[in-house]
């Protein structure tokens, strides 16, 4: 099981000094009220990891991979493209849900590919929950344990092609 310090310290190493370059953009902090709206509008409560992420980073973009999140725009009640809520939405309109209980994902991710990461919350187990990847060429896989692990992957694939094995 996963605690807050464990999380944060693999945010310090993966977003240290020396590895700061690997971060094409990112937006944070993001306020605690912010992220309980967005949990309000999707009807859902964002594992740990993912919530720790949204808190200090907001939304991010490594390479190939969006991470979706949440920033407002100065001073406006809009969230950016990226927005896990509107995303998440999304993903629940286009989905084939003989694989996935619709209401129980959220859209966490994209690459240039087509392929679609959700947290699949139907197995939502001690704060964390997989990340399953989708796309019209293959069905829901899963891809890390949680989005601590996932989010290393995504870091780790600045070094390498296809990092989760999918293609």
């Amino acid at each position: 099981m996963l605690d807050i310090q464990q999380i944060q310290s693999e945010f310090d190493r993966m977003f240290s000094h020396q590895s700061q370059e690997k971060i094409n953009s990112y937006y944070g902090p993001i306020q605690d009220d912010t992220i309980a709206t967005a949990e309000n509008l999707i009807q859902l409560t964002f594992p740990l990891s993912y919530r720790l992420f949204l808190r200090r980073f907001g939304v991010a973009n490594f390479g190939s991979y969006d991470i979706h999140g949440l920033i407002y725009a100065d001073g406006e009640d809009e969230f950016s493209f990226q927005d896990v809520a509107e995303r998440t939405y999304q993903l629940r309109n286009t989905i084939d849900y003989n694989f996935v209980e619709e209401d129980k994902i959220i859209s966490i991710s994209n690459d240039q590919d087509g392929v679609r990461f959700y947290l699949d919350l139907n197995y939502y187990k001690d704060g964390e929950a997989p990340v399953v990847a989708i796309s019209g060429y293959f069905g829901p896989t899963v891809v890390a344990k949680n989005f601590l692990e996932f989010l290393q992957v995504v870091v780790k694939s600045l070094e390498v092609d296809n990092p989760f094995n999918m293609y």
